[in-house]
């Protein structure tokens, strides 16, 4: 039984009991151990824990830095360093413990940095305990729509979204619109008041028949209806190329809604705008 091969670092009690159960889960069928160090538990139970010499331990950072200083942890053969929610650690004040465990580890460790953001002012300082690391961004909301021009408006009332929403189609001489309503009743409302400004709208929305959605889509891709004003659930799917203007009247539930609702100008290359009305 060598020494700990794995050290697995979090912000967080809360977190670091439930990658433990995850890791119990996993390791369930092998012979791998791992080892729970965090403030708020008996120190001396912890330390015939280090004793036992887990393959993997779990830790927050400034329980593991007392145990460091005491000299009951051994990372001379460390193979690998995960430091999970790199950012909330720093955010927490806890840079100055994280090199102090680094420096501590095998050099010869595969480092791995988990973070909701790459760009922490913090990280100058802990990177520079990496050898030129890769650099992996999975799901970044930026990705993909560098060719669409976003902007907010911010808004005071429904009259006054109203009044921006024609407002807004006018002054980019938009010839094809789409507008994007949380609700039925407001996609309604909307379509309606735009209607009344001499603008050709028409609205699709769960509860419009299969028939008629279709009609309408048809008459937006010929461009005989310049405005269409949609919920998310309609708008799913549709394939409609040449949408100079996204406007949404409210912003959409998630972030998932908001990149579907956007990416729906700026297709194959072209430049798009979007616009989304904030209370």
């Amino acid at each position: 039984n060598g020494s700990t091969r794995g050290l697995i670092l979090l912000p967080t009690r809360e977190l670091a009991m439930q990658t433990q159960k995850a890791f119990e889960k996993l390791a369930g069928f092998t012979q791998i151990k791992c080892g729970l160090i965090m403030g708020g538990e008996a120190y001396n139970h912890q330390v015939a824990t280090l004793r036992r010499n887990p393959e993997v331990i779990i830790a927050t950072p400034g329980r593991l830095v007392n145990h460091i200083e005491k000299g009951n942890v051994d990372f001379s053969d460390l193979e690998f360093l995960v430091l999970d929610e790199a950012d909330r650690m720093l955010d927490m004040g806890f840079a100055e413990d994280m090199l102090t465990i680094t420096k501590r580890c095998n050099k010869d460790r595969q480092n791995l940095l988990f973070s909701a953001t790459l760009k922490h002012q913090g990280f100058w300082r802990i990177s520079k305990e990496f050898k030129d690391p890769a650099r992996i961004e999975v799901d970044n909301f930026t990705h993909g729509h560098s060719q669409i021009v976003q902007q907010i408006v911010l808004a005071d009332n429904d009259k006054h979204k109203e009044n921006l929403v024609a407002a807004i189609i006018a002054e980019e001489g938009a010839k094809r619109v789409f507008v994007f309503c949380n609700t039925r009743l407001q996609a309604q409302k909307v379509s309606n008041v735009l209607t009344s400004k001499k603008i050709v709208t028409a609205y699709i929305h769960g509860e419009v028949s299969q028939s008629d959605r279709k009609q309408v889509m048809n008459r937006f891709r010929d461009g005989k209806i310049q405005v269409l004003v949609a919920t998310d659930v309609a708008a799913r799917g549709l394939d409609i190329d040449d949408i100079d203007l996204v406007v949404n009247y409210t912003i959409a539930h998630s972030g998932d809604d908001h990149v579907h609702r956007v990416g729906r100008t700026g297709r194959a290359g072209k430049e798009g705008k979007a616009v989304t009305l904030v209370g």
